[in-house]
């Protein structure tokens, strides 16, 4: 994946995670712009302002930092590394990847009994191909 679609990546993944990092009316605007950077994405180069929008505050800096060493979300980086396994099974178990079909927003669910979100500006998510 090249640098630019590992930043493109990154905003759709970090979405989420925005009301863990960050107060709710900071963690609502930054979504709001990262959606409408998004919407760009298919018109000019975004990285650059992405990267801008997230290098503060330190928490969501790291957090970005920390994706784009793995191109996964550091928890379940974490998880990949420790090797989650099933009981019984003796097999880790990979994350769900879910999509926004619009490529607005992305998802990994660490279990199979967690709900999948909706995305906030189109609604549906769907398993990753």
């Amino acid at each position: 994946m090249s640098n630019e679609a590992s930043v493109v990546e990154l905003a759709r993944t970090i979405r989420p995670y925005l009301p863990d990092l960050l107060p709710a009316d900071s963690a609502a605007e930054l979504d709001r712009r990262l959606a409408g950077l998004l919407a760009a994405a298919d018109e000019r180069r975004i990285d650059t302002e992405i990267l801008e929008l997230l290098r503060e505050p330190d928490l969501v800096r790291r957090w970005a930092a920390l994706f784009l060493e793995d191109g996964l979300p550091p928890d379940v980086a974490m998880d990949r590394r420790v090797g989650v396994v099933l009981p019984g099974r003796g097999e880790a178990v990979a994350p769900g990847k879910f999509v926004c079909p619009q490529g607005d927003l992305v998802f990994y669910r660490r279990a199979v009994g967690q709900s999948v979100p909706l995305c906030p500006t189109h609604g549906v998510l769907v398993p990753a191909s």
